[in-house]
């Protein structure tokens, strides 16, 4: 075997020198990241060299090509299986199944030279050769130098999570496309034997069928398995490196229809190791001069994917990345000339929204919402449409004999009928929300809702398949103030009469006014006698906005989304309720209507209720006036429900 980079890659990753102060020694994973830049190493391949050049017999400085380097921005090493370096004892450094020594037969000096950001020790790594130093630095690419006093020449060398938690950890990131019955699907080879978090679990294949390895065992060392996750967020699906034995790597014995690519990760389209004015590139599995890698696959491999609601493999490498010839070493794939289905497409449980909010619904069952009525109303974060039925909520608040309701016949914020529905959240992929937007779907039935039940607390469903756009259906927000949130209530000034409110539901879209920050929360704003809150009314939420933006004892009105809080859940299970009341995500900027200071009330209205917000006009420069702002500049008129106005100027 060639005596390569790994020279170079190791001894970057600064593990090879047995009096280096390491947070825990030998035994461990790390990973290493560069003080200067904040990149860190990822071991690509097992090619390169280190050389020492002579004049005669007289050696006059070392050569080197380090290009099986790829230096990854913060964030993107957690999921790299080479940025995981394995110090053994002797300080030998493993990384991609290989080790300095097997490749180069030298040793890595390591010294530390300072401290770093948060006072934590910082090394160099260097090779010597009798009285020459070449030191491994983050210069615009990974080089070399001949002093390792600058910082891009200095290492932090981290532990990597092996199941106690903390921010230097490994995990997958599957695509949100390869989503079926409340998971997502992907494929490791790792080098490294590994253990499962919560939520992760790993299958290989076996007669055409998916076989579940045993959760709280070790993955071993290459074993090419597909993981079935809960999330598509490296840090929710870490996978803890295992040494067995003291060993590194082994070869894998679970058997398995399942194969994998080259040795090392040469699929990637991108690099940042060139230093200025080199050109190169690993993908195709070329690295600059070096040639094109060994491999044991081939494009005709077909890749695991999510297609037409059933869990496989289908398209062959080739087709599914057209511009790869080199197959990706870190995925696991089957060897097949046709496609293999692993999870048929499951028959939908029909249902209305009523009937999915109340019964015993679970997380993995596909459930199709023939719900005739259903509106789409707002979209918010991350691609979700919140949508509703007829005012078909199955407890809904009734006032009793001799209560007020107070929203209608005293602060006179609610007219006609309330709203009562149910609601639920439609998470979408990119394309399908696009679509969705593109057909103005805002304000019209919907129909076709099919996918898992992800949340029953705030009802959030999946969709697997895009909902068709119906007929026009208007519907007017419910507005709530922060009493709301307390429910029906005893006043404790005044008259102490008994208030009658309706309770918002869980992912309502509503109005929110005569909401005052008090620094933590919304709350009622403070009883005045005889200005403010005259009956005492209590309330409060948490607003899932930027606080930043809004004042102590300032009093708001604004559209938002209201959820139901809730208990962090188990992996598989729905989330269950918690004690602490809700949250209010804006969908628009809160308006000041007023505030208190002391006794000293300001634009709060009459003296029994809030003046909330009645309309808002946009005028562009040209004086054109309309309900939605205008791009560029904009004259913002808000008139409030007691005839008085405010002015604003802003841009778009």
């Amino acid at each position: 075997m060639k005596k390569t980079l790994l020279l170079a890659a190791m001894t970057v990753l600064g593990f090879g020198l047995a009096h280096a102060d390491f947070s825990q020694g030998a035994g461990h994973f790390y990973m290493v990241q560069n003080k200067a830049t904040k990149r860190y190493i990822n071991l690509i391949h097992d090619q390169g060299y280190v050389k020492v050049k002579w004049s005669g017999l007289i050696p006059k400085g070392l050569d080197a090509d380090f290009h099986a380097i790829r230096l990854e921005n913060d964030g993107d090493q957690h999921t790299e299986p080479g940025t995981l370096i394995y110090i053994s004892s002797g300080y030998n450094l493993s990384a991609q199944g290989t080790s300095v020594k097997d490749i180069t037969g030298f040793s890595v000096n390591i010294k530390q030279n300072g401290t770093g950001d948060k006072n934590e020790a910082v090394y160099n790594a260097y090779v010597s050769f009798i009285l020459i130093n070449a030191y491994f630095q983050d210069e615009a690419g990974f080089d070399k130098a001949a002093t390792g006093d600058n910082n891009d020449c200095k290492w932090y060398i981290k532990p990597v999570d092996t199941g106690g938690g903390g921010d230097c950890y490994f995990g997958v990131t599957p695509k949100a496309t390869d989503y079926l019955n409340g998971y997502y699907y992907t494929t490791l080879r790792a080098s490294f034997a590994y253990k499962l978090s919560q939520g992760v679990d790993a299958f290989t294949v076996v007669g055409g069928k998916l076989n579940e390895l045993p959760h709280d065992n070790v993955v071993p060392a290459n074993t090419p398995v597909i993981l079935r996750c809960k999330s598509v967020l490296a840090s929710d699906n870490r996978l803890y490196p295992q040494s067995i034995g003291g060993k590194y790597t082994a070869e894998s014995t679970v058997k398995s229809s399942l194969v994998s690519g080259t040795k090392y990760s040469y699929f990637k389209t991108s690099v940042v190791n060139a230093k200025a004015g080199e050109t190169g590139s690993y993908t195709n599995g070329t690295a600059y001069g070096l040639g094109t890698a060994k491999s044991n696959a081939n494009a005709n491999y077909r890749v695991l994917s999510v297609k037409d609601g059933q869990l496989g493999f289908f398209d062959t490498f080739a087709s599914a990345y057209p511009d790869e010839q080199c197959i990706n070493g870190e995925l696991a794939y089957m060897d097949t000339t046709s496609d293999v289905v692993l999870i048929a497409k499951q028959e939908a449980v029909t249902t209305s929204l009523a009937g999915l909010v109340t019964k015993e619904a679970d997380s993995k069952t596909l459930y199709h919402i023939n719900d005739g009525e259903l509106t789409a109303v707002a979209f918010g974060d991350d691609n979700v449409l919140y949508c509703k039925d007829n005012n078909a909520y199955a407890s809904k608040d009734a006032s009793q004999q001799g209560q007020v309701d107070y929203m209608k016949d005293r602060a006179k914020l609610q007219t006609g009928a309330y709203d009562q529905s149910n609601w639920v959240a439609l998470s979408l992929d990119e394309a399908t929300a696009t679509k969705l937007m593109n057909s103005n779907v805002i304000n019209h039935v919907i129909s076709g809702v099919e996918g898992v039940l992800t949340d029953k607390v705030n009802p959030t469903v999946k969709l697997t398949v895009a909902p068709t756009v119906g007929q026009e259906s208007t519907y007017t927000p419910n507005t709530y103030i922060a009493a709301s949130f307390g429910g029906t209530q005893t006043g404790t000034q005044g008259k102490h009469e008994q208030f009658f409110f309706v309770t918002p539901k869980p992912c309502e879209v509503a109005s929110i006014t005569w909401a005052m920050w008090d620094g933590s929360k919304m709350v009622a704003p403070t009883h005045v006698d005889g200005k403010v809150n005259q009956a005492g009314l209590s309330g409060e939420f948490a607003y899932g906005g930027d606080q930043s933006k809004l004042k102590e004892n300032s009093i708001y009105s604004f559209e938002g989304i209201v959820k139901v809080n809730t208990a962090s859940s188990k992996a598989g299970k729905l989330s269950a309720p918690a004690a602490s009341g809700y949250t209010v995500y804006p969908l628009t900027q809160p308006v000041e209507i007023g505030s208190i200071d002391g006794n000293v009330v300001t634009a709060v209205g009459s003296v029994s209720e809030a003046a909330t917000v009645e309309r808002v006009i946009y005028y562009n420069l040209q004086g054109q006036s309309s309900a939605k702002p205008h791009e560029g500049v904009n004259i913002v008129k808000t008139v409030y429900t007691d005839g008085s106005t405010r002015v604003d100027k802003v841009v778009k």
